[in-house]
């Protein structure tokens, strides 16, 4: 079955946003071990 050119040209693209919102959720950060920053949300106070 033959795809339509844009749509082939868009693959790499929907492609990275895909992965990017599955390594982005929680599940898969409970899953594999990858915890926040320890900082996160910490303020810096220079001395």
């Amino acid at each position: 079955i033959p795809a339509p050119l844009p749509i082939l040209r868009m693959l790499p693209f929907i492609v990275t946003i895909i992965l990017l919102v599955i390594i982005s959720s929680e599940r898969f950060r409970r899953k594999w071990g990858l915890a926040k920053p320890e900082a996160l949300g910490v303020p810096y106070i220079k001395e």
